[in-house]
């Protein structure tokens, strides 16, 4: 067996074992094997020379690796990054129905912690779904360590039901000076686990900084990939942040839990309406929420105004 760079040639098998694989959390996406396809070819396409030439000279990161053994693909796993001082992401390990249990999945991450050293970073990070039990225990033998938990729910917006009371919530595109804000709110949150304020610590200016400068992105395959963070005003004061994106077209635009400071007594029904109405402008009224695992008020705020659970996801990191 040896792991190589996936080639376009890759891509049929690569996108059967992925469909078969994540099955679940495609049905959870309302992905198709479209979307998969989509993913295997821009994968596959950063393979070129010139185009991992271009994607370094940009400071991003796009590896796709695959198993293989006499022609028959037998796993595969990405490897990613958008900037160079953000830690290194793995995501799509999967390994072909017949081939698991043979320590494949073990091989490929092996050889992703070597290239997080051979690219200079010295943190690894990735998310699973906490049930997926088999995929947790592979990660903690490698010595990976959960640094925060979150919580899935779905919900479809009706613009009609979208009150305008909202107790002086509003949201707002962040900017530079909201940093010291946001390094306090990480020093500071009891909803921030020490590991997760570890890893906040790295992010911590590229959260604003990128946020300011790709409202809108086109991706390589024509597609347009949303990401933005956006601060938290209460009464006209920044008291938290809250960031949405919307990474392919067709998905649920997805919206990560709220960090805000402890004293500011936030009424978190708001701050999730006030998304309803931003993620709307990104033309798709189904809505990804993720909360805190940690924190009951966002819990609650979720249900009351009815949104689906859906799952349970680790995240996971790994200094090296």
């Amino acid at each position: 067996m040896r792991i190589r760079l996936a080639k376009l040639s890759d891509s049929k098998q690569l996108v059967d074992i992925l469909a078969s694989s994540f099955a679940e959390e495609i049905s959870l996406s309302n992905l198709n094997r479209d979307s998969i396809k989509a993913q295997v070819s821009l994968g596959t396409i950063a393979s070129y020379p010139w185009l991992r030439h271009l994607l370094r000279v940009m400071g991003v990161t796009l590896e796709f690796w695959v198993a293989e053994e006499d022609g028959q693909v037998l796993g595969c796993v990405m490897l990613h990054s958008t900037k160079r001082r953000l830690p290194l992401n793995i995501s799509s390990l999967a390994v072909h129905p017949e081939h698991r249990h043979k320590g494949i999945g073990r091989s490929l991450m092996s050889v992703m912690f070597q290239r997080t050293k051979q690219l200079g970073r010295n943190i690894i990070t990735l998310e699973v779904m906490t049930d997926n039990t088999p995929a947790v225990n592979l990660y903690r033998s490698l010595g990976m360590e959960e640094y925060d938990r979150r919580l899935s729910y779905r919900y479809i917006v009706n613009p009609m039901t979208i009150g305008t009371d909202l107790s002086g919530v509003s949201l707002s595109p962040v900017n530079r000076a909201d940093i010291p804000l946001w390094r306090e709110i990480i020093n500071t949150s009891p909803n921030v686990p020490i590991k997760l304020e570890q890893i906040m610590r790295v992010y911590e200016e590229e959260y604003i900084s990128r946020a300011q400068r790709n409202l809108w992105l086109p991706s390589i395959l024509g597609r347009l990939s949303t990401y933005q963070q956006y601060a938290i005003y209460n009464q006209g004061k920044t008291v938290g942040f809250v960031a949405a994106r919307n990474m392919l077209r067709g998905n649920p635009t997805e919206s990560l839990p709220p960090l805000c400071l402890p004293q500011a007594g936030l009424n978190m029904t708001s701050v999730f309406i006030r998304l309803q109405e931003m993620l709307l402008q990104y033309g798709s009224r189904a809505h990804r929420l993720y909360v805190s695992a940690f924190d009951g008020n966002q819990i609650e705020a979720a249900q009351m105004l009815g949104y689906r659970f859906e799952k349970s996801w680790s995240y996971m990191y790994k200094r090296l």
